[in-house]
């Protein structure tokens, strides 16, 4: 763009999701921004899903349950020896969360990680590179929203990355090494 001199210079734009009403609403949103995107600027759409997944990780952490949730189990389970018991269609450890409602969360994921692993290929600059791997290291942050298809498929694109030989700068062997931590984490704890 240019101003009333001639100079030119550039502008990004972002789109951030506001979150607001209820948790199937913000992943439906989510899905549904991922699900639209069109465009045929590689750059954009990097940073898009990145946002996406960016939002994903802030609703894990405003859902993610602090302490036990006994002895109320957010109404959906009973408390035994101080450990919420979800009632059948129920997860997280205060049984807040629908077994749909986190499925629709890792079907986003999903969806996340295969447009990553479609655009890596066109992503020839650091920032794009910067902008995958921090989006599959957010993907992975918290086990207790993935399971084993999400984690493997993060695993398949890191597995690209390196056959593709590329150098990684610090920070992103950095991001690169917190995302398998992530994932060995997830194996260890042996969520879902």
């Amino acid at each position: 763009m240019s101003d009333s001199y001639d100079a030119e210079s550039q502008a990004n734009a972002s789109a951030l999701v506001t979150h607001s009403g209820n948790l199937e609403d913000n992943i439906k949103q989510l899905s549904d921004i991922l699900v639209s995107l069109q465009s045929t600027d590689y750059h954009e759409m990097i940073k898009i899903i990145s946002l996406i997944s960016y939002q994903s990780l802030v609703l894990e952490n405003i859902i993610t349950p602090i302490g036990s949730g006994c002895p109320l189990c957010s109404g959906h389970g009973s408390c035994v020896d101080g450990v919420c018991i979800c009632d059948s269609g129920w997860v997280l450890q205060n049984c807040s969360m629908s077994k749909a409602t986190l499925q629709e969360l890792i079907t986003t994921k999903l969806n996340v990680i295969d447009k990553l692993q479609d655009l890596y290929v066109t992503a020839q600059s650091d920032e794009l590179t910067d902008f995958i791997l921090k989006s599959l290291q957010q993907i992975t942050i918290n086990p207790e929203f993935n399971n084993e298809q999400t984690m493997t498929k993060v695993k398949e694109t890191l597995d690209e990355m390196i056959k593709v030989e590329t150098v990684l700068t610090r920070t992103q062997r950095e991001v690169f090494a917190q995302t398998v931590d992530n994932i060995i984490e997830y194996a260890e704890i042996g969520t879902l």
